[in-house]
């Protein structure tokens, strides 16, 4: 059908990477009407006297055998006066996640063919919007949920150049060479991407599910592998990992062990990651943000004298082509960082702080060229190539299951943030 394509991510063969069959999936076929004015999909070859063109992939016969998978609805458009009369399409019957549709005139032609994921065709960006105390955070729903956007007081701190960017999750677990990357977002093949000349091509990780209750909001998506190329994938053929999902709970205006509602703009995030067994370890990005690149000045936070330091932000690009910048005190316990529009106390100011032995923090600056001078006034560079980067980087390894690291986010002044970070250090909250 015209102007909807891409709407599932579906097997291309009956086995995974390892050559292993992949239980439960059946053909998916595409069909043609012997006059050549109509194709349909089928899990039956020759089905009502159509001719088989050969199989599109694979998809599974049941909708309990992996989270979150969606079923495969075939309608019909059997109405003269639609232009489309006569015309199959394949659309998605049902979602762990609403996914907007409009096919009229068409109505239901089988029961589902089968399940996949589900996608959002001809658009990245469904978002679902959660607020408190000033901040708004937008989850959104056609990237595997992760934060596209987060304000405070009109100011949107997030950039969205590529499905690699936004504030979200990722995951290297030690699996073999080359090793796997697993986003939350999606892969390389966003929409950004040179190679990607549409939404309908980029390559989201499907977001299973999303629920929004007064100031907080859950989410998981099932990852996407972000060098397609190096498992047997590429720019049409994402990899994908249906036994992993990434996600978080995030509570805004937390509430800290005093049991005192200051009203303040600032976020518990917690990582969860469900995994299988692994026979390696597995370092986690819990979580990484790309900030718009005027949050271009870097501090961290010194426990002993509760000070500050700042880290210029031709030191953080110097290394930012290879390893990054390893914040001073990695694995110590309390440990912060600061990015900001400016040096004066009233700077708006996104701090995050951590206290585990098994973690640290990593800069990384893209932010001058480009998109220093915004154009028009007001704009925030958010879907330019430029950023400021923080990343969390715990080497722990994780259990299997469902694991759990706890952030905390906050956008304010930055006085203001500062005062927050000495608080979180004076209360001794932990990430693990």
């Amino acid at each position: 059908h015209p102007g909807y394509v891409g709407i599932f991510y579906i097997p291309s063969q009956s086995t995974d990477a390892a050559g292993t069959s992949i239980p439960g999936l059946v053909p998916l076929y595409r069909l043609v009407k012997p006059s050549a004015t109509d194709h349909m999909d089928s899990s039956i070859p020759g089905e009502s006297g159509y001719n088989t063109e050969g199989a599109i992939g694979y998809i599974w016969s049941s909708g309990s055998a992996k989270p979150g998978i969606s079923g495969l609805a075939r309608l019909y458009d059997n109405q003269p006066q639609s232009a489309n009369s006569g015309d199959h399409v394949t659309a998605v019957d049902s979602s762990p996640v609403p996914h907007p549709q409009f096919f009229p005139y068409y109505t239901l032609d089988s029961t589902p063919l089968g399940y996949g994921y589900a996608r959002y065709p001809g658009t990245d960006r469904v978002q679902a919007s959660v607020s408190a105390s000033g901040v708004e955070i937008k989850s959104n729903v056609a990237t595997g949920c992760a934060v596209w956007e987060w304000w405070w007081y009109g100011i949107e701190f997030i950039n969205d150049y590529d499905y690699g960017r936004q504030l979200q999750a990722a995951m290297y677990p030690d699996y073999g060479s080359p090793r796997s990357a697993l986003g939350e977002a999606g892969d390389q093949y966003g929409f950004g991407d040179p190679n990607v000349s549409n939404v309908d091509m980029a390559h989201p990780s499907p977001c299973i599910s999303i629920t929004t209750s007064g100031n907080s909001q859950s989410t998981a998506a099932v990852p996407l592998e972000w060098n397609p190329q190096n498992f047997g994938g590429g720019v049409d053929n994402p990899v994908i990992y249906p036994d992993v999902t990434i996600g978080k709970n995030m509570t805004l205006d937390w509430i800290g062990p005093d049991n005192i509602d200051r009203k303040w703009p600032l976020v518990l995030y917690q990582t969860v990651i469900t995994a299988p067994p692994m026979s390696g370890s597995a370092v986690v990005e819990a979580p990484t943000a790309y900030l718009n690149p005027s949050f271009n000045q870097y501090y961290y936070y010194v426990p002993a004298s509760q000070s500050f330091a700042a880290v210029s932000y031709a030191t953080v690009q110097a290394v930012s082509g290879t390893t990054g910048y390893d914040v001073p005190g990695s694995g110590s316990g309390p440990q912060a960082v600061i990015l900001a529009s400016g040096n004066t106390p009233s700077s708006p100011a996104m701090g995050v702080f951590i206290n585990s032995p098994n973690a640290g923090f990593v800069f990384y600056d893209n932010s001058t060229g480009g998109c220093t001078s915004p154009s028009p006034i007001g704009s925030t560079c958010q879907y330019s190539s430029n950023f400021a980067k923080w990343g969390v980087h715990y080497d722990g390894g994780i259990t299997p299951g469902s694991w759990t690291f706890k952030t905390w986010i906050m956008t304010d002044t930055l006085q203001n943030v500062e005062s927050y970070i000495v608080q979180l250090n004076t209360w001794g909250v932990t990430s693990r």
